[in-house]
């Protein structure tokens, strides 16, 4: 069984909504069910938050779901008049199974009701859910955050051990720029995680949260909607989002030069940078910090004494650097700062802490290495 899942442009306009249809229709005549996840149609939800700003009302749930809910029974009477034997799921549905508790999914629960589902409508070719919402274990209705759509549909993809999920949007797949801006090349395949990483750091294609509830062996692609056609190759995406922690095992050092307005400079400092592995960097407004193996850090400070006058460098040795990869850059409010406040209670002297993308990478002195692996770990289970 497969899970589409139609972008907001994707189905902007009915005739977008007919070819969605057909695309659809293409894989039913062949004898393939599946569940269809749908966005809002264009522009809708942000229309959706302006009128809610403009009245000074707080964002309401149920409000912001108009979209999705008006595109899932619009593609419903477009399947249906194709003649296909299609059931709209909505929330109000006591088997609706988008189902979350803190943040996750309850999986056990989403099946549960799917299953029913799918004996209760066995004759049905097609499900259409709307994306974007969720409901507590109570009924509640509430919302998986913008871009919340592709999440739905991995969501729903692991509570049918979906064989596919089908992304279907404005671009053609992943590129290795922005094709508006650059030049580019079509990725034909990336490993999940590392497409995680680029949702992560910007990249449209899909929400940075939905890679996460993608199974390992489940196949899954993005194409473009033009084609009308569920079958176009795109960019396959493989293997799953991996969440680890690790201690590097180099010993390091941070080089610290000391200038003022050396921001204003960077070119320069990047230009005599020597061959030497830099594993952070690490700015203000009158230093610049690079973290080098301990063993090269003499070597790095020197050349950076060669090349600029009137600074000061210092050097501070011995740091271990732990690195603590999320499945998600939203992962959990508040990690960076449950991480301070451990490492505080357990006496740990912190060299430094940041949070990129997915990353959360703590730099202390050697002695502590382990000790903030284990607190990590713990942190993670709790997670």
């Amino acid at each position: 069984m497969k899970v589409v899942k139609f972008g907001g442009t994707s189905i902007q306009t009915p005739e977008r909504m007919k070819l969605a249809g057909k695309s659809i229709k293409k894989l039913v005549e062949k004898g393939e069910k599946m569940f269809v996840v749908v966005s809002a149609m264009g522009d809708e939800t942000d229309s959706l938050i302006g009128m809610l700003n403009d009245a000074g009302i707080n964002q309401d749930a149920w409000f912001l779901a108009v979209g999705e809910i008006k595109s899932a029974r619009f593609l419903t009477l477009v399947l249906r008049n194709m003649g296909i034997k299609v059931e709209e799921v909505e929330p109000q549905n006591p088997l609706w199974p988008v189902v979350v508790e803190s943040g996750e999914p309850v999986i056990d629960e989403g099946r549960r009701r799917i299953e029913k589902l799918l004996e209760q409508k066995n004759q049905a070719e097609v499900f259409v859910i709307p994306g974007f919402i969720c409901t507590g274990m109570d009924g509640t209705v509430d919302t998986l955050g913008r871009g919340g759509s592709d999440t739905t549909a991995f969501i729903i993809g692991r509570l049918i051990d979906a064989d596919e999920v089908i992304i279907v949007t404005d671009v053609e797949g992943v590129y290795n720029a922005d094709p508006n801006i650059f030049p580019t090349e079509r990725i034909k395949r990336i490993h999940a995680d590392k497409l995680s990483d680029l949702s992560a750091f910007g990249a449209g294609v899909i929400h940075p949260d939905a890679l996460k509830h993608k199974g390992e062996k489940q196949r899954s692609k993005i194409i473009h909607f033009k084609f009308g056609d569920l079958e176009y190759e795109g960019t396959h995406i493989f293997g799953e989002v991996e969440r680890k922690i690790f201690l590097l095992k180099e010993i390091l050092a941070l080089v610290t030069i000391h200038r003022r307005g050396i921001l204003e400079n960077n070119n320069d400092l990047l230009k005599v940078l020597p061959d030497i592995r830099i594993y952070g960097i690490t700015t203000g407004i009158d230093y610049t910090g690079f973290y080098v193996k301990d063993n090269d850090a003499d070597a790095f400070a020197n050349r950076m004494l060669e090349h600029f006058k009137g600074i000061e460098l210092t050097i501070r040795r011995e740091i271990s650097m732990v690195v603590f990869k999320k499945e998600s850059p939203r992962d959990r409010p508040g990690l960076v700062s449950s991480i301070l406040d451990k490492l505080k209670k357990h006496g740990i002297n912190l060299v430094e802490i940041s949070s990129i993308g997915r990353e959360v990478q703590v730099y202390v002195e050697k002695r502590d290495g382990e000790k903030v692996i284990e607190i990590l770990r713990r942190e993670e289970k709790d997670a």
